[in-house]
């Protein structure tokens, strides 16, 4: 509920059903044909293991509570219009394993602390107004990883593709290359 209200949920484009009395493994959404599918995932013992809501008109923010969904693999809400940063509690996730933020009004500086996510194996968080560096994030990089992001403000070393201010996006350095730079943990 707490994601429902801080990120407008009212406005959503659409609302998989969420605050309905139906369990929130049913909250999503899978066209024929799609392979991933959109809304609430969730593992066979029944707890979340993802939130996917591209591009589903979300505004308002991504509340550090999400958090405390430890056993959260994946969050992207890409190409929606969230403010605010990255919660600082979001290094509590452990099990999270892509996190994609990309395109949305997001802004400030990346926690230092989400270089605690061992398991990250995609971050991609261009075409926001972030700010700083990510290279905490990147010494904690694994093999095989891919890290996306504004380049122009953001010092990304092992940034995968890196973007400018009008979008235009280029591939900085090839995964192969990245992992003889930042080998594993």
């Amino acid at each position: 509920a707490t994601f429902y209200f801080a990120s407008r949920g009212e406005r959503w484009t659409n609302q998989y059903n969420f605050l309905s009395e139906t369990n929130e493994c049913l909250w999503f959404e899978q066209k024929e044909g799609q392979i991933d599918r959109k809304g609430v995932t969730c593992g066979n013992d029944g707890t979340v293991t993802g939130l996917s809501f591209v591009g589903n008109n979300l505004s308002g923010i991504l509340p550090a509570e999400l958090a405390y969904l430890v056993d959260l693999e994946l969050i992207d809400v890409s190409n929606n219009r969230l403010r605010g940063t990255v919660p600082s509690s979001f290094e509590d996730m452990l099990q999270l394993n892509t996190l994609v933020i990309k395109n949305n009004w997001m802004g400030g500086s990346i926690p230092a602390v989400l270089g605690n996510l061992s398991n990250l194996q995609k971050f991609e968080l261009q075409g926001n107004f972030f700010v700083g560096s990510v290279e905490p994030v990147c010494n904690s990089r694994r093999k095989g990883a891919m890290f996306n992001s504004d380049c122009d403000e953001v010092f990304c070393p092992c940034c995968h593709i890196c973007c400018n201010v009008v979008g235009n996006c280029v591939v900085k350095k090839r995964i192969e290359e990245l992992d003889r730079i930042y080998p594993s943990p």
